[in-house]
């Protein structure tokens, strides 16, 4: 019997996370079986070497600005994909199925946010 795993076309998961690479990986790990992305990357300080992600040591994230900075200004860097997928170590694909194509029409796509001062953003 094949197992049919959802293709995400020109999409890399990424992770950053210096604080606990461990749980981005087990995060990391949860949305690649559910989905075949062109690569994952997992941003952290920390030398190691879990299999089937690429690791791209950084300077430890300090502060949500720290991890903003980073995302921003330097990741895209090491990413050829026209498109990512961000986790966390709380976050993953649930079901890869579920993936519909038409996200490929935005520019960004996030989960609602409501901030303290009551004013909605994108995730």
């Amino acid at each position: 019997m094949e197992i049919y795993m959802r293709k995400i076309k020109d999409c890399t998961l990424i992770a950053i996370d210096t604080l606990n690479p461990g749980a981005a990986i087990a995060s990391l790990k949860k949305s690649m079986a559910q989905c075949e992305f062109d690569e994952v990357i997992l941003f952290t300080n920390i030398d190691i070497r879990p299999d089937g992600i690429r690791v791209v040591l950084i300077p430890k994230i300090k502060s949500k600005d720290d991890y903003s900075e980073y995302l921003l200004k330097q990741a895209w860097v090491q990413i050829s994909s026209n498109y990512v997928l961000i986790t966390q170590h709380d976050s993953w694909v649930l079901n890869g199925d579920c993936f519909d194509e038409r996200l490929y029409e935005y520019d960004y796509a996030g989960a609602l946010w409501i901030e303290n001062d009551g004013l909605a953003n994108g995730n």
